[in-house]
């Protein structure tokens, strides 16, 4: 089991980003969210990893109903990698959602401020 402790009262958790065409990668924090399906992060980061805007979908965010570029990368999470499709926010957060979070056993806990992760 991983414990994460919360960052300013935020599951946040490490995770490596990278693009399997170009092999570019990005660490970064990522919010842990059990009410997103995929992948989400912003602009800077699509740019960096060389993403593309090939492939659009319509997706459901807390602003509604919008489409939303989407792409593939591969994610690391405390030891595993993933292929997972992936979505431009407009959201300055990176959000980690069901497609990566639903591989493990997760409980937040807000009394202890802490994010329990088990494979």
């Amino acid at each position: 089991m991983r414990i994460f402790d919360y960052i300013d009262d935020d599951p946040l958790v490490q995770i490596t980003i990278s693009n399997p065409r170009n092999k570019i990668e990005k660490r970064t924090l990522a919010y842990a969210d059990t009410g997103s399906t995929v992948l989400a992060i912003p602009k800077d980061i699509w740019d960096y990893l060389g993403l593309e805007y090939t492939e659009s979908t319509m997706v459901g965010t807390v602003h509604g109903l919008d489409w939303a570029w989407i792409d593939w990368v591969d994610v690391e999470f405390i030891d595993n990698f993933e292929l997972v499709p992936v979505i431009l926010s407009k959201d300055p957060e990176v959000i980690l959602g069901r497609f990566i979070l639903d591989k493990f056993v997760v409980t937040f806990d807000g009394r202890t401020k802490k994010l329990k992760v088990e494979d």
